[in-house]
């Protein structure tokens, strides 16, 4: 595993945010907890020996994957980017020295965060603003109550559909 580190960790990282799935559980106190493939995902970066040393030192392979799904459609996605950039805020600054392009990524990511729609935003948006606030604190805060109602009941995208060959 420890050969192919820099191809799985950073998925696996990630990976441990992933939120339920609308069809796991229909509870509402579980709503915003991890799933079953964050469990999985969870168990294999344990297994191998994921920690912080392992995250720090192939952070230059999780920043561009937490772009990509900061930037991509998926709703579920975004939430498991903005919690891995919760956690990666809270390593000691010591061991990101030599890596500020990262953390100033990292700050650029929590930012377009703020501005992007997804579920569980509300949760975790005074946490990132807490924890990335030179790029957060410009973003413009939720208009109303009313206003923040209004985007959770907006449905996430569905994926357009390949368009058929056969035509």
């Amino acid at each position: 595993m420890g050969k192919l580190r820099v191809d799985w960790l950073p998925l696996a990282y990630v990976g441990r945010h992933e939120p339920r799935w609308e069809s796991e559980s229909d509870a509402p106190a579980e709503k915003d907890e991890d799933g079953k493939l964050a469990a999985a995902w969870r168990e294999a970066y344990d297994e191998a020996g994921g920690n912080t040393g392992a995250v720090v030192q192939h952070l230059e392979e999780v920043v561009p994957l937490l772009a990509s799904w900061v930037e991509g459609a998926s709703w579920p996605l975004r939430r498991a980017a903005a919690y891995s950039l919760l956690e990666l805020s809270a390593l000691p600054s010591s061991v990101l020295t030599g890596r500020e392009a990262a953390v100033e990524e990292m700050g650029r990511l929590a930012g377009m965060l703020v501005d992007r729609k997804w579920r569980g935003k509300e949760a975790a948006l005074p946490k990132l603003r807490a924890a990335y606030p030179k790029t957060c604190a410009l973003r413009a805060a939720p208009a109303s109550p009313a206003a923040e109602e209004a985007t959770e009941a907006v449905e996430e995208p569905k994926a357009e559909e390949p368009a058929s060959a056969d035509m």
